[in-house]
């Protein structure tokens, strides 16, 4: 039986924003995803890894890279302790050699990595990466804000399992009470959850999430 495990989501614009957030969400979430945006790729700009180097928390990161050069991050991302996984976009590569180039380059740096698609990205554009990576993001939102309206990715949550049924799934973006359990029913098992998770009833709302993996 697949792991299921609910991520909390870090958007911010600021290093003193992100701060602030990731003191909040590590009350309930063990692993936090931060979203780091340049503004080419997504229309939204976002801190970048080097402003988290010396940050001090014991949760562990995993970098979602909506951005057009996700290479030129890595090197900063390695160097920050609670760097786990990251994650980079299928459409932000040029070809299959930049995939498998990028792939290599995280595992020397001994990050877990992650394959990321938008909503209009077919599931065939990452079949041949899958034994390759960790995990599959699948967005069920398009990328770079907070609170965008979920968008059904169930059919393709479904193929990517039946490719693979050792493989984690993430989905991301519109995660809520309801579209969590639909994502977990059709074979998703890590959730991202951003708006949702805010100051107010944080983990009264963690509860209730984890009650619809059960």
């Amino acid at each position: 039986m697949m792991k299921t495990e609910i991520i909390p989501a870090v958007l911010s614009h600021t290093r003193h924003e992100a701060l602030d957030r990731i003191k909040l969400v590590s009350k309930v979430g063990k692993t936090l995803q931060v979203d780091i945006c340049d503004g080419h790729f997504v229309p939204n700009t976002t801190l970048l890894p080097r402003d988290l180097v010396d940050i001090k928390t014991k949760t562990a990161f995993e970098f979602h890279l909506m951005v057009l050069y996700p290479e030129h991050h890595l090197h900063d991302i390695a160097h920050i302790p609670q760097s786990k996984t990251v994650i980079f976009h299928i459409e932000s590569m040029p070809d299959a050699k930049h995939v498998e180039r990028f792939i290599r380059h995280a595992r020397f740096h001994k990050l877990k990595v992650g394959i990321a698609l938008k909503p209009e990205t077919p599931a065939l554009k990452i079949k041949p990466f899958l034994k390759l990576v960790d995990q599959v993001t699948v967005m069920t939102v398009h990328p770079g804000f907070m609170g965008a309206q979920f968008i059904d990715q169930t059919n393709k949550i479904k193929q990517i399992r039946k490719w693979n049924k050792k493989i984690a799934i993430e989905v991301d973006g519109g995660i809520h009470h309801g579209t969590l359990a639909i994502c977990h029913k059709a074979g998703a098992n890590k959730f991202v959850v951003g708006s949702a998770l805010t100051a107010k009833d944080l983990k009264k709302t963690f509860k209730l999430l984890l009650k619809e993996l059960k």
